[in-house]
């Protein structure tokens, strides 16, 4: 790969999909993010693919986004500039040894960012451990991976009558597999935010020993996992009821709005600091 404009400096991440490298621009010396495409000969749905991730990308203007510099070309392919902020993806670090009360933090920040992406009318459908990034010395948090992101307005016409699944299986939400007669909006987020928190703070995936993908989309579709605080005794019950309300089956019983989650997580987070425990409350005190 040759970018006369950067020096390549590591590689961070690959999957059949796309490499991720660490770079210094040449002009500036900035540390930079370049993602391209895993393919010598990418295809026509794989490069428009990638140039509406970054379009998506740019209609962001916030610090909760990651950002992106440029879309250029290389050789067959092309590359997208992002900010590098130094932060890692959540599943890469071992946040059971960093406590409760720093994980309920990386959690709210984690909320902000997807009310933030909300906010735009883009619902991201990939939430997970891997799209989150988290910079240990700054505490920033900010989400990435915007390739299979969707409008709001557009939702209604791509995902019905589809089924083509999108996204990583584990964090899915039921009607993101295509077998509900319903289409899919932000609040799907909220089910693959429930997934993700959950594996963060059990250090497993909500549903394991299945035996194949069918199996794991039953799963997301009529089985209910176990609640995380009788897995671990450690988790407070009522995060453990915050988790089990994202990943409720149907839309309409999990959370209606990123205001209740996050009044609910702030709860837990203020009981926390003040008394040294969590007590069990009732959620969505506050409008859900």
């Amino acid at each position: 790969m040759r970018l006369l404009d950067y020096e390549m400096e590591d590689k961070l991440y690959e999957s059949n999909l796309s490499l991720i490298y660490r770079a210094k621009r040449k002009s500036d010396e900035q540390s930079v993010i370049i993602k391209i495409l895993n393919e010598e000969y990418p295809s026509k749905d794989q490069l428009t693919r990638f140039k509406y991730e970054y379009e998506i990308l740019k209609t962001f203007n916030s610090e909760k986004i990651i950002k992106v510099y440029n879309l250029e070309k290389i050789e067959n392919s092309v590359a997208i500039i992002e900010e590098d902020f130094r932060g890692q993806s959540l599943n890469l670090y071992n946040l059971e040894l960093l406590g409760l009360e720093i994980i309920l933090k990386i959690f709210i920040k984690t909320l902000e960012c997807i009310e933030e992406i909300h906010s735009q009318n883009i619902i991201h459908k990939d939430i997970s451990p891997s799209n989150i990034l988290w910079n240990s010395h700054t505490n920033e948090v900010k989400i990435i991976d915007f390739g299979i992101a969707t409008k709001l307005l557009h939702e209604k016409s791509e995902i019905i009558n589809t089924n083509i699944l999108e996204g990583k299986l584990a964090y899915i939400s039921p009607e993101q597999t295509g077998r509900m007669n319903r289409n899919v909006d932000y609040r799907s987020d909220f089910y693959s935010l429930g997934a993700t928190f959950y594996e963060i703070l059990t250090n497993r995936q909500p549903f394991i020993n299945v035996k194949d993908e069918i199996e794991l989309i039953y799963c997301h579709l009529a089985k209910e996992p176990i609640a995380p605080h009788e897995i671990d005794s450690k988790i407070p019950i009522a995060v453990s009821k915050i988790i089990q309300k994202l990943m409720s089956k149907n839309a309409e019983d999990r959370y209606q709005s990123a205001f209740g989650l996050k009044a609910d997580l702030e709860e837990c987070m203020n009981q926390l600091i003040k008394r040294g425990f969590i007590d069990d409350f009732s959620l969505c005190k506050k409008i859900s």
